[in-house]
């Protein structure tokens, strides 16, 4: 009676050379989710005005209080009744990537680029000007790519 020990199956050499490629793939695809939950939460954050940001009317020489410049105060939930009555557009997945006229320019949609560059000067995709009374605000880009995942999400 011999005591060999016979060689493993085909089969399972494939099983444990998956196994390291799955829990990688896995690993992966976590950190990505986690990645974007981060960048959304913290676009939250910043539309809700948990962080501050700043931010100051065209023209005027001192930034305003971060509790009167958060997206919130404007864009949500009814846009019309938080601003005042003026015709504020609500931020969401569909008022931004859809193409349309805002403002009397030719129709046009917002990609993340486009976005911040209305945060940040005021000049829409159709290179119209925004209504003065919205602040223009200093965001660096990980900010403006947070808000822009955040808004874009809804």
């Amino acid at each position: 009676m011999t005591n060999a020990v016979s060689a493993p199956a085909p089969a399972d050499r494939r099983v444990r050379g998956v196994t390291p490629r799955l829990a990688i793939a896995a690993a992966v695809i976590l950190l990505g989710a986690a990645a974007f939950n981060y960048r959304w939460a913290y676009g939250y954050a910043l539309y809700h005005g948990h962080i501050a940001i700043d931010g100051r009317i065209s023209g005027h020489g001192a930034d305003m209080p971060s509790t009167a410049v958060a997206c919130v105060n404007c864009h949500d939930p009814s846009p019309i009744a938080a601003s005042g009555g003026r015709n504020v557009a609500p931020l969401t997945r569909a008022s931004l990537l859809e193409s349309h006229a805002r403002r009397g320019g030719p129709p046009s949609a917002y990609d993340e680029p486009m976005f911040c560059s209305v945060i940040r000067a005021g000049i829409d995709p159709a290179s119209v000007m925004v209504n003065r009374l919205m602040p223009r605000f200093r965001l660096p880009d990980a900010q403006c790519s947070a808000l822009w995942s955040y808004v874009t999400s809804r």
